[in-house]
């Protein structure tokens, strides 16, 4: 392991916010769009208020709209942004140790495409499930075999996951060619904010569109100056 990297959780919770929160937000608000039908990620100012109600009162804070619909979005991020990891070439979901298996190799090629991937190093998307839940599983490997039956032949996708759509323990591949020696994995905070990332990653709602990045610069900020 690399001493360099702080753990997940100086990555994903930030300021007001922890993992029993996490939880309960995905949770409530997963539960109040299956009651609207919603068939997609928008959310209505209803839900938005009766999700900052109900975490208010089972925390005793004081989360606005605002907190809402920025950290839905950096929900939103963690969800691409470890889909994008266990998608690698090279890389290992061990789903009963909560791992990601990767050699060192692959880790600085997925650090240089996207620096949050970092979170991940010591252990899996501990919201997984919800995550995909709330915002849809895209473009995730699977592992497949091929089974055999009669004479007929039949690709199978085979998984032990007790995660809902969760990928598979897949096989490991040679990584990505790695021309460059990293000295760290840390990348400058302000090239990741390029136009390719904010269009790849449009706000909940278009109120509150710079709360999410604001949080999000400060933290890569910080752990900057820590190294």
């Amino acid at each position: 392991m690399n001493p360099q990297i702080p753990t997940q959780a100086t990555f994903i919770y930030r300021r007001k916010w922890n993992a029993a929160m996490d939880t309960l937000l995905l949770s409530t608000v997963i539960k109040l769009r299956t009651g609207s039908r919603s068939n997609d990620d928008y959310l209505t100012d209803t839900v938005l208020n009766e999700a900052c109600k109900v975490i208010n009162l089972h925390f005793a804070t004081e989360i606005t709209c605002a907190d809402t619909v920025s950290r839905l979005e950096l929900l939103r991020v963690r969800c691409q942004t470890f889909n994008e990891v266990v998608s690698t070439p090279g890389v290992r979901w061990d789903l009963d140790e909560k791992l990601i298996v990767a050699d060192d190799a692959t880790w600085k090629f997925i650090f240089r495409t996207n620096p949050l991937a970092e979170a991940y190093y010591y252990r899996d998307e501990p919201e997984y499930s919800r995550l995909t839940t709330m915002f849809g599983l895209h473009d995730v490997k699977k592992e497949k075999k091929v089974i055999t039956i009669s004479d007929t032949t039949e690709l199978i996708v085979i998984t032990d996951s007790l995660v809902p759509y969760a990928p598979t323990r897949g096989k490991h591949v040679p990584s990505p060619a790695d021309p460059d020696e990293v000295n760290s994995p840390f990348i400058d905070p302000l090239h990741w904010f390029t136009g390719s990332f904010l269009m790849s990653h449009r706000p909940i709602l278009t109120k509150c569109r710079q709360a999410w990045l604001v949080e999000l610069l400060e933290a890569w900020i910080q752990l900057g100056t820590c190294q």
